[in-house]
């Protein structure tokens, strides 16, 4: 019987992660979960789920995944990332005995207050997952000492922004941005302030400065290679960004992978099943 591969996903970063995937898997179709409803117009998705409000938001997400989700005709599931879809999906194909596979695994901050609740979200999908996918050794690490039932497998990161190799000069605040030219700017900027996940790595992906306003990072190595700053108060943000403006290089390589993550999956995958 030839896997059939049900890849979920509800939010624009999660998508930016999957695209890459859906380039080199050859059996698979497309759930939408709904929380970035403006995907629409740009991603044909095979099924959608449609949001119906019961008061918490987080319980609606979850709550709708679990009665809409569509079953049949898949062996695997394919989540990404700590979002409440991506964990509610999870929980389904897991209720439904499906293989689970988990891009993104690993990552952790062991307070589930910072960030919440995305911690308690990863935490979980990774208990429940059959095959792990790992964007660095130390997040493979974190799943070893923890003990999940799972195969897990260390691929770096699959979003490959190093093709963007021009540099310029200044730091700009704007609005949302569609990701080709989010990539520009970032390439464009000597320094990043943010507090997205996604952009520590991308950030790092184009050896940029990052600093990160939260008290926590899921993404450690970061900070290891000197890509990535945590700023922990408001008040400390002026001077460190004065501080780190004094010299914008980053002499080490970036630690979240080699560029060839979507054929590493693709190749477990198909050896897994």
């Amino acid at each position: 019987m030839k896997n059939k591969i049900l890849i979920c996903f509800g939010t624009r970063p999660e998508w930016l992660k999957i695209k890459p995937l859906t380039k080199v898997l050859d059996n698979y179709e497309l759930l939408f979960t709904g929380q970035h409803t403006d995907l629409l117009d740009k991603v044909k998705t095979d099924h959608i789920i449609h949001l119906k409000d019961f008061g918490n938001r987080l319980d609606s997400i979850i709550i709708n995944c679990l009665n809409q989700f569509p079953t049949g005709k898949f062996n695997s599931v394919l989540v990404q990332g700590d979002t409440a879809s991506a964990f509610a999906c999870a929980l389904a194909a897991f209720h439904r005995g499906m293989k689970i596979y988990y891009l993104e695994a690993g990552l952790r901050t062991y307070n589930l207050n910072h960030p919440y609740p995305e911690e308690g979200y990863r935490q979980m999908i990774s208990r429940l997952s059959d095959v792990n996918f790992c964007p660095t050794q130390l997040s493979m690490d974190n799943l070893l000492h923890e003990l999940v039932r799972g195969d897990s497998h260390v691929v770096g990161n699959t979003v490959l922004v190093q093709k963007y190799k021009h540099l310029l000069t200044h730091v700009n605040i704007l609005d949302s941005l569609p990701h080709p030219m989010l990539l520009d700017v970032l390439c464009k900027c000597k320094l990043v302030i943010t507090d997205s996940g996604g952009l520590q790595e991308e950030g790092s992906f184009l050896n940029k400065k990052v600093i990160v306003c939260r008290k926590t990072t899921e993404r450690p190595e970061g900070k290891k290679s000197g890509h990535i700053y945590l700023c922990r108060k408001p008040e400390e943000l002026s001077k460190m960004f004065t501080d780190l403006s004094k010299s914008f290089y980053v002499k080490a390589k970036c630690p979240y992978g080699d560029g060839n993550s979507s054929i590493k999956i693709s190749d477990i995958i198909n050896e897994n099943f």
